[in-house]
């Protein structure tokens, strides 16, 4: 160590320097200063990890905030809906609300935040609130992607179902607290959300039940699921001589042996359901609440609801299965049921005991009991769907008491040209005695299978049998505000039978009308049954929401339009006086039509609506816009021009108070004169006179089945 001033050498620890007495710092000093010097120069070794550690670094950062908030907002949202659901469940409703609206505020654009908040203030019994959220929800369904239905089919239909039960639930509160102003707001927002429930049907068809697999079917030379390799047709029985040739050939390499597996699927479905009756009084959480109970055995592979309106369809099937000796049981005729369709081996009897002591279920039939009776001349069917076969013991022929104690005598040979006495006959002459068995097989020859056509007609007996025409001729008493008496306007109309989807067969369409709104059933005959293929199809409005102080009246009507290929099915009506939300008296004219498909459902065809000659659905443009939307189903629409110009002219804007009766009704006749191919089916007219308190109705049923 040297001194910094003079250069003498000093020992180590010595603090002056003993030539010019300079003060000197430790060495250890220093050293430890330039350790700590950030200007020191780094090594290699060290600097090459840093660097890439930073670099990882730097990828790690860039995936979690490119990538992962995507799957972190989606996680955070759904995450708040499951709390909000939980608290729903619990009752905490206002805890509920919070998540709900969190939700929200993460996807405003969400349906599924808006109706459980909806259905919050519902169960707080806020109306308005849930008023305020089904308009949120229409307005985000309506301006939601096509592609976001079409990507998750399945679970569209079941969530508007859902849906549309909250919108009711909504109001009923309001008429439960005589709100009818209220009320007629909800049903304006309803009646929004059925239009957009029309199109999600049309873009969502119901899902095609797979039908069980024949032997022959189950070993096809497709891939099947869950299945390592392809398989091949499972070869038919040869006789020895057949196989030993074909061992030789494959011995001499001509022909390559083929190995067959024999795996089998584990899950086969029973054709023929369960059916679960449910009690009358029940609501919609309670008919969830079994479904999920239903859903959750182990053994059931596919539950589907039917609404109280197709509970006579449902007890035909299982009361003609039973002894017709035995009394229907009529408890279950107006009830809501599920078809409960379940594995093959299933104990139905274990089943069907945990299935009727489910809370609301009145009734089990299991699917032994529920078989089709053949109508005469049909084949038995049993419980695997397959016509009646004999086993070999059923095939030993029975006993006749009248030729069991014959006693057996063996042929005589005799001539063929003389008879027994010795006459001669003629060769081509001579008598022959025919035996008593062939008599017998004659007897039993079977009748010809009904036809289609046959089977429908049947089934119309059965309909008129229990539910007789009606022509609504007494009047029924209104009360303004109180649209409960349309309860009593139901009934059938009309049936038609012809071929409507152009595949040479023919389909059957009942139009009934049910608490004042007219409504379409339709059948199909296959398989030696009746199939229902659509329930309840209606515009979304009937008869009724009269304003006081002004007269009322209407039409409906059901009419058939036919397109060169098929015949179309439609709705239209028109209604004056009646309030449309505002508590103002409206003049409302609607057609929906509809298409039927290769299975009987109806498929909208186009729909349009016009208020008071002006306001125009679905798009706006008035009486023009209306017309332009129904050409999409071959339809003019330029009938309208006479009503909607009067109505324009009564300048209801700035005198919204009036009366219409002397608005022409562009239905009251019907559309045959005044579109091309459409013939009327069933007309229905209705009139009040302002304060009367009384409707009237008059039916024009053109239908020709059942008559």
């Amino acid at each position: 160590m040297n001194c910094p001033k003079c250069g003498n050498e000093l020992e180590n620890n010595q603090k002056y320097c003993n030539l010019c007495g300079t003060p000197v710092k430790q060495q250890i000093s220093v050293n430890y200063k330039k350790n700590k010097c950030p200007g020191r120069k780094v090594g290699p070794r060290i600097l090459i990890p840093v660097i890439s550690g930073t670099v990882c670094l730097l990828i790690i950062l860039g995936v979690v905030l490119f990538v992962n908030p995507k799957r972190t907002i989606a996680d955070q949202f759904q995450e708040k809906l499951d709390v909000g659901d939980k608290y729903l469940e619990a009752g905490e409703y206002k805890k509920a609300e919070v998540a709900f609206k969190e939700a929200l505020e993460i996807n405003e654009k969400s349906p599924d935040a808006t109706m459980r908040l909806a259905d919050t203030y519902n169960k707080m019994g806020d109306p308005d609130n849930a008023l305020r959220m089904l308009d949120r929800t229409n307005e985000n369904l309506e301006n939601m992607p096509e592609n976001v239905v079409t990507s998750d089919l399945d679970n569209w239909r079941d969530r508007m179902d859902r849906y549309q039960n909250i919108y009711n639930q909504t109001i009923d509160i309001y008429r439960q607290n005589n709100d009818e102003n209220g009320a007629s707001q909800a049903q304006d927002t309803i009646d929004r959300f059925n239009n957009i429930y029309i199109y999600i049907e049309v873009i969502t068809p119901a899902p095609e039940k797979i039908p069980t697999p024949t032997p022959e079917e189950l070993f096809t030379t497709e891939l099947q699921d869950g299945w390592d390799d392809e398989l091949t047709p499972t070869p038919m029985p040869v006789e020895e001589e057949d196989q030993l040739e074909e061992d030789s050939s494959d011995a001499a390499g001509e022909t390559e042996q083929i190995t067959t597996p024999t795996p089998v699927p584990t899950e086969i479905q029973m054709k023929t359901p369960f059916i679960v009756y449910l009690a009358e009084e029940i609501t919609q959480e309670q008919i969830d609440e079994v479904g999920s109970l239903l859903q959750e055995r182990e053994e059931v592979l596919q539950v589907e609801f039917y609404p109280a309106n197709a509970a006579w369809e449902e007890f035909r099937q299982a009361y003609f299965s039973k002894s017709e000796a035995e009394e229907p049981d009529i408890s279950v005729i107006n009830s809501s049921s599920y078809k409960v369709y379940v594995k093959q081996g299933t104990d139905e009897n274990e089943l069907a005991g945990y299935f009727q002591s489910l809370e609301y279920v009145i009734q089990v039939i299991i699917p032994s009991e529920n078989i089709s009776v053949p109508l005469e001349g049909e084949e038995e069917v049993y419980q695997d769907g397959n016509p009646g076969t004999d086993s070999e013991e059923d095939l030993e022929p029975e006993a006749d008491p009248d030729t069991e104690d014959w006693e057996v005598i063996a042929p005589v040979e005799t001539d063929p040209s003389t008879g027994e006495n010795g006459e001669e006959f003629p060769a081509e002459e001579f008598p022959t005695e025919e035996l008593p068995t062939e008599e017998r097989q004659e007897e039993e020859m079977p009748a010809q299978a009904a036809s289609p056509d046959q089977i429908l007609d049947a089934y119309v007996s059965e309909i008129l049998s229990a539910n007789p025409r009606v022509n609504l001729s007494t009047p029924i008493p209104y009360t303004y505000g109180d649209d409960s008496s349309m309860g009593s306007v139901n009934g059938v109309l009309g049936i038609e039978k012809r071929d409507f989807n152009g595949d040479g067969i023919q389909e059957l369409l009942v139009v009934s009308i049910s608490g004042g709104q007219l409504v379409l059933d339709t059948y199909v005959a296959a398989n030696d049954t009746v199939t229902s293929a659509s329930v309840r199809i209606g515009s979304g409005e009937g008869f009724g929401r009269a304003v006081d102080g002004v007269a009322y009246g209407g039409t409906q009507e059901c009419f058939i339009k036919d397109n060169g290929t098929s015949v179309d099915i439609g709705i239209a009506s028109h209604y004056f006086g009646m309030d449309t939300g505002d508590g103002n008296p409206s003049a409302k004219t609607s057609v929906v039509l509809y298409r039927m498909g290769p299975d009987g459902t109806l498929n909208l065809a186009a729909s349009a609506s016009l208020v008071n000659g002006s306001v125009s659905y679905p798009q706006e443009g008035g009486k023009d816009a209306f017309a332009a939307a129904l050409t999409a189903g071959g339809l003019s629409g330029t009938w309208i021009s006479e009503s909607a110009d009067v109505l324009s002219g009564m300048d209801l804007v700035n005198n919204p108070f009036q009366d219409m009766s002397g608005v022409p009704n562009p239905l009251s006749s019907g559309l045959a004169g005044k579109e091309s191919g459409v013939q009327d089916l069933v007309l229905v007219n209705a009139g009040m006179q302002s304060g009367s308190g009384t409707m009237n109705f008059s039916v024009t049923d053109n239908s020709t089945c059942g008559k």
